[in-house]
């Protein structure tokens, strides 16, 4: 009789713990359900607590055209998440006796200038080697960054001194390994990480997969064409949920490298000037006050979004996979998720009033878009509206050679916002870039006028030199 009673509490314990599961589970599915049904969600989310899976789903669709949803194993471009394969990599041929990470670069780039004698492994792999962040270039691939290199005569700062988050360090390290192995930088990751772990849908771009499934397609707000990057190293790893869940317990279990060897991208390092994104080597971990907080990284490219978190203190991991190009709508549904799991009570995400704009403006027209805008202004509880993001439409525009959409947006939105200094000067920018300098000069000396009494002087001295511009170009038009 004493064994049954003590046996009841663990197991009213054990049912309270599942009920509790299964309540966040389907609060979970609730909010992912209604994120899909906003269009805001398009992908594949699953949550990992005490070793277990208490939520996966996926939703929305694999390609813009709507023709099919999201599978179960669907396969994403996981952007700067790539980082961390070649990372372990690196690790892996430390183990292998084949590199140290105090070797310098120019041991494996000879033809490098001077500077490359400075960088070492270890400086690549923290963003701490001084090299230039390189911007995007359509059709870029491994084989022209050391010609691009070759032109850098000087270095951003001293290899250790700063920190400069970019891709060509990452870039350089998938090569190193390259020349090291004598083997493509896919194939060596495909054998040593993605074999060994039974991550069998992922690949790096250019290793045909061992398993086909269903690829989602990078789609990006208001382009036709998305960018493409044909690079290793920094990313072009696909991979989906499932795979990046096994790669999360091999980082937790040191099954690929020994714990000491792995602390070497876990220490944290000193965190100069305004880039402290990644705050710990290598770019896997996550640091507060010296102590690992978390494993974490996020990557986005050409549609794509994918964050891997883990909190070492829950025991708890979240990974999600998304093809819909919504970045700062995706940090929401972090905090989201994160509320939920933690006991609290959720602030869903709302749509983006700009998204719903710019998508009516395209299919029904300037009247229907600006009565979309104004009937959404009157819903706050569903709507993000707000002047800087609507405004950012009016440039995206511009950008895009829509000039004539994008001079009626800004003008629409000068209605919306007429007391926004910031507001008047882009409507003034939109006007001269149309070449309407009358029309322009009145825009920016209202913007002028509100900037000043908003006492903003940064803004009204920028002003101050575009009004200064069309009135040297109505002087040169009426001489």
């Amino acid at each position: 009789m004493k064994n049954i009673v003590k046996v009841i509490p663990l197991v009213l314990l054990c049912f309270l713990v599942r009920a509790n599961e299964q309540d966040v589970a389907g609060q979970l599915d609730a909010f992912i359900v209604e994120m899909e049904k906003q269009a805001i969600f398009s992908g594949s989310i699953a949550v990992i607590e005490n070793g277990e899976n208490i939520f996966s789903k996926s939703g929305g669709y694999a390609d813009a055209s709507k023709a099919k949803p999201v599978e179960k194993y669907a396969v994403f471009n996981i952007g700067s998440i790539s980082k961390g394969f070649t990372a372990m990599s690196i690790l892996l041929l430390v183990e292998d006796n084949k590199l140290q990470l105090e070797n310098s670069l120019s041991t494996y780039f000879p033809e490098l200038p001077n500077w490359a004698e400075k960088i070492t492994i270890s400086h690549l792999l923290s963003h701490s080697s001084g090299l230039p962040a390189n911007e995007y270039q359509p059709d870029l691939d491994n084989t022209k960054i050391i010609p691009e290199l070759r032109t850098v005569t000087e270095i951003e700062f001293q290899p250790g001194e700063d920190t400069l988050y970019g891709s060509y360090g990452y870039q350089l390290l998938a090569m190193v390994v390259e020349r090291i192995t004598e083997q493509p930088f896919g194939a060596f990751v495909q054998d040593r990480i993605f074999v060994p772990l039974n991550m069998k849908y992922s690949y790096v771009l250019g290793t045909e997969p061992r398993t086909t499934a269903q690829l989602a397609i990078g789609y990006e707000f208001g382009r036709g064409n998305v960018p493409q990057d044909f690079t290793t190293g920094a990313s072009n790893v696909y991979s989906n949920v499932s795979d990046l869940l096994k790669w999360e317990r091999a980082l937790s279990n040191n099954a690929l490298v020994k714990q000491a060897t792995l602390q070497q991208a876990l220490t944290p390092f000193k965190c100069w000037g305004n880039d402290c994104r990644l705050n710990a080597d290598f770019g896997i971990g996550v640091y507060k006050n010296d102590e690992l907080w978390g494993i974490h990284h996020h990557g986005g490219f050409g549609g794509y979004q994918s964050m891997l978190y883990r909190f070492p203190e829950k025991n708890r991991t979240i990974v999600f996979t998304a093809n819909n190009g919504l970045e700062l709508q995706y940090n929401d549904i972090r905090f989201t998720l994160i509320s939920i799991l933690d006991g609290e009570s959720p602030a869903y995400p709302k749509k983006d009033a700009h998204i719903m704009y710019y998508d009516v403006l395209m299919n029904k027209g300037l009247d229907e878009a600006k009565s979309a805008f104004i009937s959404m202004r009157k819903k706050p509880d569903i709507y993000d509206v707000n002047e800087k993001d609507i405004n950012s439409i009016g440039y995206f525009l511009l950008g895009n050679n829509h000039a004539e959409l994008a001079v009626e947006t800004f003008k629409f939105c000068s209605e919306q916002f007429p007391d926004s200094a910031n507001i008047w000067d882009s409507y003034g920018e939109a006007l001269e870039t149309a070449k309407d300098i009358k029309g322009a000069r009145h825009a920016y000396e209202k913007a002028l006028k509100l900037a000043i009494a908003n006492q903003n002087e940064k803004l009204a001295a920028s002003i101050k030199k575009n009004l200064q511009r069309v009135n040297a170009l109505t002087e040169l038009t009426e001489s």
